[in-house]
């Protein structure tokens, strides 16, 4: 029985996939014509192109932050709310800053109701927004006051945060450097050129939201994405070098 392969470009982009059937005589030479040599392939740009792909294809970045174009960042905007009926999430997490000033946090945090994170009720693309706002929440929870909270963590924080991890393939719950850092900011001007730097950046999801946080926190983001043009170096060191001739 023949092996699926993926075929490629020189530069490394996929072209197409051979069958596990082994070809016919007359097609082999055209298919061992489409597959360059090992030598020409560009792995990194192999890497990339698929990652892209893969994540345009499934219409999330859920498996995680990969492009030519916003490097290890996310090549989409962080989404500003989550579908209908989750408006509690998103209101609670818009709260927190005051919630702080008045010390009230653990208590409404204990007042949120529990909403489900199952697929058929939350969908996919909302995944990376509910962790944040969860992983946030939690975090909150926790650090809001210097005593730590005599009640283990809410029930409308704590179900849902293992669910949204689970469908995200992670071990357990916890505040990830996602959802910390590299999904937690917005623009303030989109259109403005080259936004992704500290004073065009705001907190997705602000804990008391004072110059010092935002700066602690949006100054890592702005680093990972001028970071991009290290990874389309690394495609263009990984190329070839052009083919010689011997002389006669």
């Amino acid at each position: 029985m023949g092996q699926t392969v993926l075929l490629v470009q020189p530069d490394g982009v996929p072209s197409g996939i051979a069958t596990d059937q082994p070809p016919e005589p007359a097609a082999r030479t055209q298919l061992a014509a489409k597959v360059p040599p090992v030598r020409d392939v560009i792995p990194a740009r192999l890497i990339l192109t698929t990652a892209a792909r893969t994540n345009q294809r499934l219409g999330h970045e859920n498996l995680g932050f990969l492009s030519e174009s916003h490097g290890i960042m996310p090549a989409v905007l962080p989404l500003l709310s989550l579908p209908a009926g989750y408006e509690a999430w998103d209101q609670t997490a818009a709260d927190l800053p005051e919630l702080y000033r008045t010390l009230r946090v653990r208590a409404a945090l204990e007042a949120m109701p529990v909403l489900s994170a199952a697929e058929k009720d939350l969908p996919d693309r909302y995944l990376l927004r509910a962790s944040c706002l969860m992983s946030m929440l939690a975090h909150s929870y926790f650090r809001a006051e210097a005593q730590a909270p005599a009640r283990p963590m809410p029930e409308g924080i704590q179900r849902p945060w293992e669910e949204i991890s689970r469908r995200l393939n992670r071990p357990a719950p916890h505040l990830s450097y996602i959802d910390l850092i590299m999904y937690n900011w917005r623009l303030v001007d989109p259109d403005r050129e080259d936004p992704m730097r500290v004073n065009n950046l705001r907190l997705l999801v602000p804990t008391v939201d004072n110059k010092e946080e935002r700066t602690f926190y949006l100054t890592q983001v702005e680093i990972l994405a001028q970071s991009t043009r290290i990874i389309n170096a690394l495609v263009q060191a990984q190329k070839p070098p052009p083919a010689t001739t011997s002389p006669p």
